[in-house]
């Protein structure tokens, strides 16, 4: 089959929008609208169009660790994130990391590691841990804390 130069410059016009659509889409900010805790994936809000929200696919989020150490640290409706896709297709992104925004800021801005949840705040620096919490369980299997 031979192609016309006209038909070969269409083609070729569909092919840089094509690409050029897929560069947009390979880092795309946007706030969590959906999450499913039991499958490990979310949507994200990308942006608000006339036709109302565009929702990417479920995909799954980053964890902080997935091997020996493991983490469930899900993402939370309205949390801002970055949705990543190495080839600019939605179908294979996954939700890279959350962006403090005015709506979520940051919980601490101070040197330490700190960790919330809702009324507990989790606090780690060098040679301390403190926990603030209304309530704190700890649980041994041999029935004593050492």
């Amino acid at each position: 089959m031979s192609f016309s130069f006209v038909d070969r410059i269409v083609e070729l016009e569909r092919q840089v929008a094509e690409l050029s659509r897929r560069a947009r889409n390979r880092k795309r900010t946007g706030v969590i609208s959906e999450v499913d805790n039991a499958k490990g994936v979310a949507r994200v809000k990308i942006s608000e169009g006339e036709d109302g929200p565009y929702l990417s696919p479920w995909v799954p989020w980053k964890e902080v660790a997935s091997g020996g150490i493991k983490s469930h640290i899900p993402p939370t409706v309205g949390e801002q994130v970055d949705l990543v896709s190495e080839s600019g297709d939605m179908t294979d992104a996954v939700i890279d990391m959350s962006t403090p925004s005015d709506a979520n800021p940051r919980p601490h801005n101070g040197p330490d590691a700190v960790i919330t949840k809702g009324s507990v705040r989790l606090f780690i620096s060098d040679g301390e841990v403190k926990i603030d919490a209304p309530s704190i369980i700890f649980t041994a299997a041999s029935g004593h804390l050492a």
